[in-house]
């Protein structure tokens, strides 16, 4: 495998990591309903992103620190690292 093919690897499984981080931190303190009243978010926007359909992205998790705070913030990204996944 190339030093690329192994960059983009790592990215896809970060990225997975993130999406069910975000999964099990709605699962354990709201729902996706309350989730998305907080966020701002359509109903099925926030199902999209929580179903791990949509990317995690900066703005999310900007939005996320604002809506919820850092110490909620820290948790999330903790579910993220590879040892929780």
């Amino acid at each position: 495998m190339s030093n690329w093919e192994e960059i983009m690897a790592e990215e896809k499984q970060r990225a997975a990591r993130l999406k069910n981080a975000l999964k099990a931190w709605v699962d354990e303190h709201t729902s996706v309903s309350d989730f998305s009243k907080a966020m701002g978010y359509s109903y099925q926007h926030s199902w999209s992103r929580v179903s791990s359909k949509a990317p995690i992205t900066d703005s999310v998790i900007g939005r996320f620190a604002l809506t919820y705070g850092t110490d909620a913030l820290a948790e999330f990204l903790t579910l993220a690292e590879p040892e929780h996944a």
